[in-house]
This record gives structure tokens, sequence and C-alpha cells, in this order.
């Protein structure tokens, strides 16, 4: 077989398609810990893969699909040694914002226990048709416009529309066949039982200043051994992890109103410079309710002005590498 690329991103950043087929290396791949400001829908149609979504492993086959909710941390382990073939959809939740009351039972879905729908389940409904869909809608994209952002033309809205609406079936066709979850169960492990409390522990304290050695007392084991068992599993320090936290649920604030000096103050900030400055590395705006992409620029001058360092551009669509776990 043939490598495969096809790709589709709406005109305003808010839908991504891809369909991706690599041919085998000679080495696994482990890819970066990220966490980004959509949904995604994964398909496994060729290979074997371990995803880690936040303190759990779920080992893929072909055929698998696996749904992450917005700003939930995860990586993958690739077996390269195979084809990998894999379809992806990310939407951010401005996508179907008309439809609010199914993104949040969709949400509830993933987060009470559905996130794996196994190779069978998606069989038996056929939920791999909709990637299909996706697919052929790819081959009506208008060609590239450097204003395409702001004057979509007729086609670009149309599909868009499409899109959208295919995105609506599938999750509706999700929760209308609750897969039965007893059949994915050998195929999802937690990393480490000590690991779990630990994250725990950090939701729970989330507007506390962090102490490593409050959380190892806490959890009754030295404060060495549970930097090295959390390191070791999450591929990922406390410390980073917590920042990364504190980010996320900051901005949670933010968006249901809170003024963003209130918000860096309720997770510990006491600088705000140095809030603003991880809040956009992570999220990806400024942390504002309506912060987007397109002021970022301005701010990053000021920042790198103020910390004196150079700092990498922003995705537009806010698809943060947080760290490379391969080099940690």
């Amino acid at each position: 077989m043939d490598a495969i690329d096809i790709r589709y991103e709406s005109f305003n950043e808010a839908i991504r398609f891809h369909h991706i087929r690599e041919m085998p290396k000679t080495h696994q791949h482990l890819t970066k810990f990220e966490t980004h400001n959509c949904f995604e829908l994964y398909y496994l149609k060729e290979g074997n893969v371990k995803f880690i979504v936040e303190t759990t492993e779920y080992s893929l086959t072909a055929g698998d699909i696996l749904l992450l909710k917005d700003y939930e941390l995860h990586s993958l382990f690739i077996d390269a040694q195979s084809n990998y073939d894999r379809y992806v959809v990310q939407f951010c939740t401005a996508a179907l914002s008309p439809h609010e009351k199914l993104m949040n039972a969709f949400a509830d879905f993933i987060l009470y226990g559905n996130r794996l729908i196994p190779a069978k389940t998606a069989e038996k409904y056929d939920f791999t048709r909709y990637f299909l869909t996706m697919e052929e809608l790819c081959g009506e994209q208008p060609l590239p416009s450097t204003d395409r952002n702001q004057n979509p033309s007729s086609r670009d809205i149309l599909l868009f529309a499409r899109f959208s609406a295919t995105l609506l079936l599938m999750m509706s066709d999700f929760l209308m066949h609750n897969p039965d979850t007893s059949q994915v169960q050998s195929n999802v492990n937690e990393l480490s039982p000590l690991v779990n409390r630990a994250v725990q522990y950090i939701n729970d304290t989330i507007t506390e200043p962090f102490s490593l050695t409050k959380m190892a007392a806490n959890l009754f084991v030295s404060q060495s051994y549970l930097s090295h068992e959390f390191t070791q599993k999450m591929h990922l320090s406390t410390k980073k992890y917590v920042l990364i936290k504190k980010i996320i649920y900051a901005h949670s604030l933010i968006e249901s109103g809170m003024p963003a000096m209130q918000a860096a103050s309720s997770v510990g900030f006491s600088s705000y410079s140095s809030f603003f400055y991880n809040y956009m590395n992570i999220i990806g705006s400024i942390p504002s309710k309506t912060g987007t992409s397109t002021s970022i620029e301005y701010y990053r001058q000021i920042i790198n002005k103020d910390n004196n360092s150079a700092v990498q551009k922003t995705n537009p669509y806010k698809i943060q590498h947080i760290i490379d776990r391969s080099k940690t």
C-alpha cells in the first residue's frame, strides 16, 4: 500500500480532518505529550497503538475508535514496524455551538466510561462510514486562498456545513448505541495507583500553591520516590503537570466569566506576566473569554521583552505540544 495524507481544515479553523497512512519503520515511536482546545475522534484503521489519556493507557488495534474531550493530556506509543493508518477528526465546541446540549451529552458520554469504542461495536453500527464520508468531502475543497478566513467562499461555507452535519450525526449515533464497555476492559490499564492518587490530589488542590513535599506527605511516600514514579509513568514532571492543570483550570474560570487576573490569582500565580506567558503557550490565546490568536503576536512581543527570551509562534488552531516525552 502507498502512503496517504489527506487533510481538511475549515475556513474558520473549527474543524480539522486527517487521513494519514504511514509505511512501516524500523523503530517504535513515542509522540509528544499534548493537549488542545478541541474534541478529537481517532479511528485506527490499521496498526497497533497505545494511546495514553491522562493516567490511563488504551491498547488499540485495527478498527477501534477513541474519543477525547478538549484539554485532555494525551500521547501515543506507536508500533511503527507495521502500517500505521488512522483517521483523526478534531473540532472545537464553537463549530457546533448551536447544539450545546448535544455537546454536553457527548462530553459526559466520554467522561463516564465510553471513550473507547471497540472494533466489533464500530463495525456493528457502521460508525466508520462517517470518517469515509468526511474523506469524500475532502475532494470538494476549494483551492487555498490567502484571505480564506476573512472572506470564505460559498463553497467553503457549504463544505463546513456538511462536515458539521456529519459530525452531529456521528455523535448522535455514538450516544444512541451506547457501547458495551465490558468488551474493552482488557485493553484499558491505569498507569500506576500512586500516580492516580497523585493526580487526584493535584485536582483536589488545584487552587492551592503546589508543594511536592506536602503532596508526598499526604500520599505517605517519600518525595524522591513520588517524583521518580510520576515522571517515569507520565513522562512529565510533577511541576510541569501541575502548571498545565492550573492553566487549564484558569481557562475554565475565564470562560465562565471570571476576570483573567482573578483567575490567575485563584490558581496560585503571584505574577500575572508569568501567568500570561504560560497561558498563551498552553492554551494558545490571550487570557480572556473572547481571546483569539489574532492578537497574540502583539502580546508575544510584550512577553518576549519582559522575559528577554524568544517564544515560538502559536499554532492558530491552538494545538499545543506540551513536552517531548522521548526526551524526558
